[in-house]
């Protein structure tokens, strides 16, 4: 399925030169026409467009109007950042490790990044960042000594076997996985879904990344599947998992769109059900276990309406985000702005009425107290017996406000251009 977006390096280029060619007031005057012709357009809460569209000083007050969180307007830089969000690449090392006696040991090394460039494997022990000893240091302070700009090199001191080697690593950037697997026990697995993505580490993204835990997971009768946090991402992706889960030709998601009909040029409001793909269904018959929180939002919202539906599903945690709306990017503005604009309302497929869980969310089959970890209780449905001592470090705070935590990303839902008005 094609995306909305386009290149935006190819569309910043251009957008570069043809703004050498043009004065700042005429380039303004089309960043604006630009802006508001994306909202007259698309903008499905139409009653919260104001009369005048042109009685602003700029696009980005003519978008803040509308007190509609999702729907943005982006600068040049700005909108490079954007799109860096919808990606898995960090800045780092590009390793994950565990605590150890000495210091860390490492468990993962991602494709790619600065310390597999640098010769890190898989159980090295981290014992010492130059000249500073790790041992019985948490990952909070360990965060202090790992410099966070690009291009600086760090000296680790490494345990590998016998031998104690000093490894140079150049801070970078790199693409992590968006999917983590674990074996819980003979008849449980655990995958972790971080987010929808189409670069990760995989050439298929997100939806690559999740099929392959499930290949490598068949033995398993049980299967939690961790969405907490997940913010969403890119829909083709969520789809596509999606596809895998639940009965060929099964309906999804029902989707209600604003754009222009071909057929007469009119801007119109769009019905349409997603149906699953006929040729998959490949593990629809798996037993899951979906842990949600009230950071699950956007299009891990919309695997979770789809898969309760099954019989064999689950779902347990807190009550989701609540981000039943999904956004349309536009990156080929004048001078290289963006507009990501909310176009779509998405509902349960198996819902009578085209029932919301926009700004409510979806309450889980067993609700958690934040006492409790879903982690815990989803082993102890499982096994009928007491919770493993297993912590996940779940945490607790709603998304998108000021004390979130580093590392939760805005809810996103970026839909394809494979839609009647595209």
């Amino acid at each position: 399925m094609a995306l909305i977006t386009r290149s935006i390096l190819v569309a910043a280029l251009a957008a570069a030169f043809m703004a050498s060619c043009i004065g700042p007031e005429d380039l303004a005057r089309r960043q604006y026409e630009f802006g508001a012709e994306k909202l007259d357009t698309f903008f499905i809460y139409r009653e919260l467009l104001p009369p005048n569209m042109y009685a602003f000083n700029t696009p980005q007050e003519l978008y803040l109007s509308l007190e509609e969180p999702f729907t943005e307007f982006f600068s040049p830089e700005s909108a490079a950042g954007y799109m860096a969000h919808l990606t898995t690449s960090y800045g780092g090392i590009g390793i994950t490790s565990d605590s150890v006696y000495n210091g860390q040991a490492v468990t993962m090394v991602f494709p790619g990044s600065p310390g597999e460039k640098a010769g890190l494997h898989v159980n090295d022990t981290i014992t010492a960042i130059g000249s500073t000893s790790i041992a019985g240091m948490d990952l909070v302070t360990l965060q202090w000594y790992i410099p966070p700009e690009i291009g600086v090199k760090i000296v680790l001191k490494v345990k590998r076997g016998e031998q104690l080697l000093s490894i140079s690593v150049t801070i970078g950037e790199f693409l992590a996985p968006s999917v983590y697997t674990d074996s819980i026990d003979e008849s449980t697995a655990y995958v972790q879904l971080t987010g929808f993505y189409n670069e990760t580490v995989a050439q298929g993204g997100s939806a690559q990344e999740f099929g392959e835990a499930m290949a490598a997971t068949q033995w398993a009768t049980n299967t939690i599947v961790d969405l907490r946090s997940n913010g969403g991402g890119y829909v083709d992706q969520c789809f596509t998992i999606i596809n895998d889960l639940v009965a060929p030709e099964s309906p999804m998601i029902v989707i209600r769109s604003q754009g222009v009909n071909p057929q007469n040029g009119l801007i119109t409001i769009f019905t349409d059900t997603v149906l699953a793909d006929g040729n998959a269904g490949t593990y629809v018959n798996r037993k899951l276990y979906i842990l949600v929180n009230e950071w699950t939002a956007s299009a891990s919202e919309m695997m979770v309406s789809c898969l309760r539906q099954r019989s064999n599903v689950v779902v347990i945690g807190q009550t989701t985000y609540g981000k039943g709306c999904g956004q349309a990017l536009f990156d080929n503005g004048p001078g290289g702005v963006m507009a990501k604009v909310t176009c779509m309302t998405v509902h349960p497929a198996d819902a009578g009425d085209p029932v919301e869980y926009n700004k409510i969310g979806i309450v889980p089959d067993i609700p958690v107290d934040y006492s409790e970890d879903a982690f815990d209780v989803a082993l102890s449905t499982i096994h009928g017996g007491s919770a493993a001592a297993r912590r996940t470090g779940c945490q607790h705070r709603r998304p998108c406000r000021p004390d979130a935590p580093v590392g939760i990303k805005e809810p996103t839902a970026i839909f394809n251009g494979d839609l009647p008005w595209r």
